[in-house]
C-alpha cells in the first residue's frame, strides 16, 4: 500500500484519482528521488544477459524512471493548472508519440554499441561520450522509425478500419 499524506491508496481507485493524489508530490520530489535512484541505479546496478538482469539494476532503473515520469506529468499538470499551454510540439512529446517505435529499435541499436564498448579504450570520458552517441542514436532510429514506419502502418489501419458507406449504382431495383 503506498501512502501519501498519509492516506492509504486503495486498489478500487481510478487512474485519475491516483494522479491526482500523487500530484499532491509535485515534481520536484519525484525528480529528486528519481535522480537519487539514477544515481544509485548508474554506481551499483551491473548489467547481465538479456532478459536475466540482477533485480537491483531492475529496480533502481525502474524506480527512476517511474519517479522521472511522475514528476514530469505533475510539471505539465501545474503549467497547464496556471494557464501555460505550449504553442507549439513539445520535444517531449514527440518522444512520447514515438514511445512503442522506441521500444522496438532500442535493443538492437544498445546491443551493436555493446558489441563496440569492449572496443574502447579506458577513458572515463570516452565511454561516457559512447554512452551519450549511444543514446541518442537510440532515440534518433526510434524516432525514424516512428515516422517513416509507425506513422504509415497507423494511417493503413484507420483507413482499413474506417466503415465503409455503401455506394448506391444508378439504375438498379430490388
Amino acid at each position: 500500500m503506498l501512502l501519501v499524506r498519509s492516506t492509504p491508496i486503495t486498489g478500487r481507485e481510478t487512474s485519475a484519482s491516483l494522479h491526482d493524489r500523487l500530484a499532491t508530490l509535485g515534481w520536484r520530489r519525484p525528480m529528486a528521488v528519481g535522480f537519487a535512484f539514477l544515481v544509485v541505479a548508474c554506481i551499483f546496478s551491473e548489467s547481465g544477459t538479456i532478459n536475466h538482469e540482477p533485480m537491483l539494476r531492475v529496480l533502481s532503473f525502474g524506480c527512476a524512471y517511474s519517479c522521472l515520469l511522475l514528476a514530469v506529468l505533475n510539471l505539465e499538470r501545474e503549467q497547464r493548472a496556471s494557464g501555460r499551454e505550449w504553442s507549439h510540439r513539445d520535444p517531449l512529446v514527440w518522444i512520447g508519440d514515438a514511445s512503442y517505435s522506441l521500444y522496438l529499435t532500442h535493443p538492437f541499436v544498445l546491443g551493436a554499441y555493446g558489441k563496440l564498448f569492449p572496443l574502447l579504450g579506458d577513458s572515463a570520458a570516452t565511454r561516457w561520450t559512447a554512452v551519450f552517441v549511444a543514446g541518442a542514436t537510440a532515440l534518433a532510429a526510434g524516432l525514424v522509425t516512428h515516422v517513416l514506419l509507425e506513422r504509415q502502418v497507423m494511417e493503413l489501419g484507420r483507413r482499413l478500419s474506417k466503415p465503409r458507406t455503401p455506394s448506391l449504382s444508378k439504375g438498379v431495383t430490388t
